[in-house]
């Protein structure tokens, strides 16, 4: 699985998301998107697998990653490729303009990837959170003199 409901909920308002599986109409407090076997995760659900089938469609020919090994990369695509098919199960809404741009956007990365001109890679924590230590000093980004005409 790329991404989970709660990757969901840490990018779009929970409001949002009840919103768009509330298809009965109820009062959206009622909805509790995390009780197992409710419809509205079933919802939710079927629309990250939908997400998945697409991503696995141009993924086909890349080594599959254990889940703790899978690229943050493809968490990112799942969600938004996750939120605008929310969007577009809800024929009477239209999809947002930035929601539509996202998903061309993940889609071509997706096609890039499979066409090999873009690699993914797994960054770990510990990297990201890594001290860089260097031998240049603040003087070092300071540029004096006329380069012009130089070249």
């Amino acid at each position: 699985m790329y991404c989970t409901i709660e990757d969901l909920v840490k990018d779009m308002s929970l409001p949002i998301i009840k919103e768009l599986v509330n298809d009965e109409n109820i009062n959206p407090d009622e909805i509790n998107l995390f009780m197992p076997e409710s419809i509205y995760l079933d919802r939710v659900l079927k629309q990250i697998r939908n997400a998945e089938i697409e991503m696995n469609f141009f993924l086909t020919n890349m080594e599959e990653f254990p889940q703790a090994d899978t690229p943050a990369i493809l968490n990112i695509i799942c969600k938004d490729l996750t939120i605008y098919y929310l969007y577009k199960r809800r024929l009477n809404q239209a999809i947002p303009d930035s929601i539509l741009s996202l998903y061309q956007m993940r889609i071509s990365q997706l096609k890039d990837i499979a066409e090999g001109k873009r690699h993914l890679i797994q960054i770990s924590a510990e990297s990201i959170n890594a001290e860089y230590i260097t031998n240049k000093t603040e003087n070092d980004k300071l540029f004096t003199g006329n380069l012009l005409g130089k070249f």
